[in-house]
Parts: C-alpha cells; structure tokens; sequence
C-alpha cells in the first residue's frame, strides 16, 4: 500500500472533502476530528444510533461509557 502525504506551504491545508453520509465514514470522520487540535465542520453525518453515540461518547468525560451495538465506537 502506498501512502500519500499531502502539506501546505505552512503546514496547514483547508478544504473541503465530500464524503457520502454512511455510519462508517461518520464515525471514522467524528474520529479523526476528536484526534486533530483544530477543530472542522462535518456536514451529513449518519443519523444512525451508533454514530449518535459515538458523537456523545467523543463530548464527555466519563470513566464508564454506554456504546450500545456499535463495534467501531467500542475499538
């Protein structure tokens, strides 16, 4: 598998990506953005149960956390 690196002049990019609305893109996109320091607008998120919790779960702060049936908000 190759790997693409992609930087601006400075370091930074800004952009926009389309991605289709499906639960597995949502939650890997609420991911990636719990994990970058500067924050990102998404737009067309999955309206499934597993991303809405996983969307609450990436809010708080708690020791013990309800993921339900969602095996990517579980990893």
């Amino acid at each position: 598998m190759n790997a693409i690196k992609i930087s601006g002049p400075n370091g930074a990019l800004s952009g926009t990506i389309d991605l289709p609305g499906s639960k597995s893109i949502s939650n890997r996109v609420l991911i990636i953005k719990a994990l970058c320091k500067d924050g990102f607008e998404i737009e067309n998120l999955s309206t499934g149960s597993d991303t809405r919790i996983l969307e609450d779960v990436l809010k708080t702060d708690r020791e013990n956390i309800y993921v339900g049936h969602g095996g990517t908000t579980l990893r």
